[in-house]
């Protein structure tokens, strides 16, 4: 229905003569509506994809699948070397710039599911994860010698930093 609706207003913007601003701008206003429903539905989306990377990672965790990997480098190779996903640090840091929709590109949630679940993040953590928002701030944890950042807003998608301790 919402592609109907869509299209019809794109066809009405099409068939108008420039010089008619009124029935311009009642398109414009109609195409307006549409883009925010769309959004909004992207972001009700997103959410649901990261309760449902979350609770995936407790089935693994408790199939005693997840983690098997020692390093960061692995975990990153493991999961494809994926896009907006680098080892840093002579492979003591992780860092996922995750996507949003302001940018072109970064990881998508897959990817990052798969580096957490690799580098054993505990689901208290993923917990957190799913429920920061943008007003939060940057957020931390610390696990089995790991330390983890992470911030959210919907422009910038996730990002997440992961450092080994020295200790």
């Amino acid at each position: 229905m919402t592609k109907t609706k869509t299209k019809s207003t794109k066809q009405c913007l099409e068939q108008l003569d420039t010089t008619d601003k009124c029935k311009r701008s009642v398109c414009m206003n109609k195409l307006s509506e549409l883009e925010k429903i769309n959004l909004k539905r992207n972001k009700d989306l997103m959410k649901k994809l990261i309760a449902i990377a979350g609770v995936s990672l407790l089935m693994v965790g408790l199939t005693g699948c997840a983690g098997k990997f020692d390093t960061f480098q692995k975990a990153y190779e493991t999961c494809g070397s994926p896009a907006g996903i680098r080892v840093s640090d002579e492979g003591k840091s992780i860092t996922i710039d995750g996507y949003g929709e302001d940018d072109y590109s970064g990881a998508d949630l897959y990817d990052t599911v798969c580096v957490l679940d690799a580098i054993k993040t505990p689901e208290y953590v993923i917990s957190n994860m799913e429920t920061t928002n943008s007003l939060m701030g940057r957020q931390s944890a610390t696990f089995d010698g790991i330390d983890i950042s992470w911030s959210y807003h919907p422009d910038n998608g996730l990002d997440i930093v992961v450092h080994k301790s020295d200790n």
